[in-house]
């Protein structure tokens, strides 16, 4: 909200490491919850965002599945660029300015596995048995 304009309409996201919330300002004025803050199936009638969490974050896993790059919502540890075994939504996130988090170069392995990945499938390969590191 602080960045959005007086009487402003705009979607909040909390892109967390294994969840985002997503909230709404409408007209400059955030979405309530009718019942207050929701604490696993209590309400507590505290005053709160009206929110919806999706099981996605920047830890998320991403995957190549059937030609097809799949998101989450499993998670393998940290990020590539942090030093984690696979490539998650951090690494695009980095790469792309967002994020100044980890290390670009570790990072960028993450894209290099999925594109090789793809390119696998493209072929009628598998990822699995066709790595140029079993060669």
């Amino acid at each position: 909200m602080a960045l959005a304009s007086p009487n402003q309409t705009s979607v909040m996201l909390d892109i967390g490491g294994t969840t985002t919330d997503i909230a709404l300002v409408l007209s400059g004025k955030p979405l309530l919850s009718s019942n207050g803050a929701k604490v696993n199936s209590f309400l507590t009638h505290v005053r709160a965002f009206a929110l919806r969490s999706v099981a996605i974050g920047g830890n998320s896993s991403v995957n190549i599945r059937n030609e097809n790059i799949t998101l989450g919502p499993q998670r393998n540890g940290l990020p590539m660029c942090m030093g984690g075994p696979r490539p998650t939504p951090t690494e695009a996130m980095r790469f792309l300015g967002i994020t100044d988090l980890g290390n670009i170069v570790k990072g960028s392995k993450g894209h290099c596995q999925l594109g090789y990945g793809a390119w696998l499938y493209a072929r009628g390969s598998s990822p699995k048995s066709d790595r140029p590191d079993d060669r």
